[in-house]
């Protein structure tokens, strides 16, 4: 055999090439080649379908040059002038688009031309079967205050591929009543053929909302920042709830969070932008907005003001987050009530400084000072784009308005996806989301952890003079928390171990400089500067500990920071869990705000 083949060698590789030319030459046959020819049988079978239509039936047959009367393969199926079987995608037991397909039959110089538009999977008749391009000027989607009039701006062109630039007054507009005194949705719709009377529609949105600059100015009577104490300017924005303040000069709008955040220390450096409370805002604090497109980097009122009623506007600070103002705080006072006052025990830092060593708070109702190396808390201010509207809502702390600038978690998503600062139900407690991250989603309390009486499970340190957080220690509070919590709880089973940080506060550095120690554990306490962990009604435990004072750190009932020496008493303070729950935890209802926040799975 093998002397065979190298006497013969030449001869047959020439076979083994025809044999395989002939070999591809049949696989492209069999799956394309064959393929077209059978869809070109179907496609002339549909064309003499159509046209023994519009001959039996004389009426259908366009009788005027340029008209054009069309069948679709559907209606020719139902009527029995073509079978199921003479249109299947070629060799498939798929039928073709009946619906899409067609045949026209067109006026032409006093003679009738048939054209054939054939769908069948990926083969398609070459017959032109797209109508033309329709460019609108202005914009698809016009967004409109309510009762402001809308004006239509009309059509740019109309370009068909086949018969060029057609004429624009030859498009057909349905406007369906827009009614601007309304809020709504409306549509306004574009219609235009070509020559074999292909069509194409385009559609304008025009949406009728409340924007907020409208509102702010009907609820101001057009002074543009809100007074008093009773006032529906709550938003919801980035996922947290916040207060209008106002309408800024350049249509921004300012708005400020509706409670205190966290406690930091305002820094006693002499330029404000290294200060800490500038970059704890627009490093920390801005980091955690999911809506940051939508904050617009501003100057910022930083003056320094010797009175509670001057203007301290001397000195700006550019920024993405600041501070409220003294004077936008006594413009907010009405009748001897203001909006943005303090609660209980509460205060929060101003941007104004007295002088290098005191800084501007507002403590209950009133303005008082600070020294720069204190501690309480801050109430964020960002400022957003003008022409943002209301979605839905009217502003009460029940119904917030909100804007849009994020979507809502659906039944089944995960909460991981979900956005810092929104709303959880879980084990029998509302929470906060503080963060996320690869392996799950960082929850704090919203209040504390309450006995079987429904009040707040109060705990001390024991028989200990370790005022560090330790969860190894007995009599310790993080032993405690660890030990016995979780009988306090509904259920625990989707809390994960995670690495928490013990932190040793010091006045003098900035937060992020703190000396720490991790330690693993399912459940832990804010630390001081932590988002939201100054958002509890009821006295509650810091993680903090200070070296300097031997004191250890907690907020009251405001929010506020306070320290205290536990070797001058075994005070009790609520505890306000965090947690981090796995990365599979899902929604099974809710909208994450405060009224309705979103139920975990």
């Amino acid at each position: 055999m093998k002397e065979f083949y190298n006497n013969n060698k030449k001869i047959l590789n020439i076979v083994f090439v025809v044999v395989g030319i002939i070999f591809i030459i049949y696989l492209i046959w069999t799956f394309y080649f064959s393929k077209v020819v059978m869809f070109g049988k179907e496609e002339d079978t549909l064309g003499q379908a159509g046209k023994k239509y519009f001959e039996m039936y004389a009426s259908k047959m366009p009788s005027r040059d340029n008209e054009v009367s069309t069948i679709s393969a559907k209606e020719l199926y139902d009527k029995k002038f073509v079978q199921a079987k003479d249109l299947y995608i070629p060799k498939t037991k798929k039928g073709c688009d009946l619906t899409s397909s067609w045949v026209k039959a067109r006026r032409e110089n006093g003679k009738v031309e048939y054209y054939t538009y054939l769908k069948c999977g990926s083969f398609e008749s070459k017959t032109d079967h797209e109508g033309p391009e329709i460019v609108l000027n202005g914009e698809n989607e016009v967004t409109l205050d309510i009762n402001e009039k809308y004006e239509e701006k009309g059509i740019k062109n109309v370009v068909d591929k086949k018969d060029g630039s057609i004429d624009i007054n030859k498009v057909s507009i349905k406007n369906n009543d827009i009614d601007t005194s309304k809020v709504g949705t409306y549509e306004i719709s574009y219609t235009a053929y070509d020559s074999l009377k292909n069509k194409t529609t385009v559609k304008r949105i025009v949406k009728v909302v409340r924007k907020l600059e409208g509102i702010i100015k009907e609820d101001t009577n057009n002074k543009n920042y809100y007074t008093g104490e009773d006032v529906n300017n709550y938003v919801q924005f980035s996922g947290m709830l916040w207060r209008m303040v106002g309408l800024n000069s350049d249509g921004t709008i300012k708005l400020v969070t509706a409670d205190s955040i966290s406690n930091v220390v305002y820094g006693n450096q002499s330029s404000y932008k290294k200060t800490n409370i500038y970059k704890w805002l627009n490093d920390y604090f801005y980091d955690h907005l999911a809506s940051k497109k939508y904050v617009v980097k501003s100057n910022w009122c930083v003056g320094e003001v010797s009175s509670e009623r001057e203007d301290g506007c001397d000195t700006k600070e550019k920024a993405n987050v600041g501070l409220l103002t003294l004077q936008e705080y006594n413009k907010a006072e009405e009748n001897e009530s203001n909006y943005l006052a303090s609660v209980m025990m509460g205060s929060y830092w101003l941007a104004n400084k007295k002088d290098d060593n005191n800084s501007w708070v507002i403590r209950d109702t009133a303005a008082e000072t600070f020294k720069t190396t204190d501690i309480t808390t801050t109430r964020p201010v960002i400022n957003i784009q003008k022409d943002m509207y209301a979605e839905n809502g009217d502003g009460s702390y029940e119904n917030p308005y909100s804007l849009g600038d994020y979507k809502k978690g659906k039944a089944n998503s995960k909460l991981n996806d979900r956005v810092v600062g929104e709303l959880v139900s879980y084990s029998g407690y509302n929470w906060i989301i503080m963060d996320t991250s690869d392996d799950g989603t960082t929850l704090i309390m919203t209040n504390t952890i309450t006995d079987t009486n429904g009040e707040p499970l109060e705990i001390a340190y024991e028989n200990t003079k370790n005022y560090k957080y330790s969860i190894n220690e007995k009599g310790n509070i993080g032993y405690q928390i660890n030990k016995s919590i979780k009988d306090y709880l509904v259920t625990d089973e989707k809390i994960i171990v995670n690495k928490w940080d013990v932190i040793e506060f010091d006045q003098n550095k900035m937060y992020d400089q703190f000396n720490k120690e991790t330690y693993e554990s399912k459940y832990s306490i804010p630390k001081s500067y932590d988002i939201f962990s100054a958002s509890s009604s009821t006295k509650s435990w810091l993680i903090d500990y200070s070296k300097i004072k031997g004191n250890i750190l907690f907020t009251g009932p405001g929010g506020r920071a306070f320290d205290m020496n536990i070797e001058e008493g075994f005070s009790t303070n609520a505890v306000k869990l965090v947690i981090k729950v796995n990365k599979n935890v899902t929604i099974s209802s809710g909208g994450g705000t405060n009224v309705s926040p979103y139920v975990v799975k």
